[in-house]
């Protein structure tokens, strides 16, 4: 039952937000910093199916270049992302940008959380990375992005 409230849930957000997208030219940005090549492929894929448009830096000086050119919409970080850490850049897309921010994790521990939540993050994503996770998490915070734009 839980199986077939998710999935309603996913196809309700799915028509959501394709419903948002119809009427704007600017496809949804989104923003990879710091995760590895296995991640970034995974993610290209989930987010071209969607006709987003996805780039991915190697690290966080990189993924503040890109904050600049790309304006991304989702910014998706790394927690082992360096100079500047993830937590680091969090705060500053906070201060400068309106992008929403995942972190991507493999952490559990409670106190990486908070930090987390106190940089500012809008959600996080376990790592390994799960498909079907992604994919809801994804479609959830481009409707928050529609909803509080």
């Amino acid at each position: 039952m839980r199986l077939i409230k998710s999935t309603a849930r996913y196809a309700t957000l799915s028509l959501l937000v394709s419903e948002c997208r119809t009427d704007m030219t600017t496809a949804i940005r989104i923003l990879a910093a710091g995760c590895t090549d296995t991640d970034s492929a995974l993610l290209l894929d989930t987010i071209s199916e969607r006709g987003w448009d996805f780039r991915s830096v190697d690290n966080g000086a990189n993924g503040l270049n890109q904050l600049q050119k790309y304006q991304p919409h989702l910014v998706l970080l790394d927690t082992e992302l360096v100079e500047p850490d993830a937590y680091e850049l969090c705060r500053q897309i906070k201060d400068d940008h309106t992008a929403l921010v995942m972190l991507v994790t493999s952490l559990r521990d409670h106190s990486e959380i908070a930090r987390g939540a106190e940089a500012g993050t809008d959600d996080f994503l376990s790592k390994p990375i799960a498909e079907t996770d992604l994919r809801s998490r994804l479609v959830n915070l481009v409707a928050l992005h529609d909803t509080i734009r």
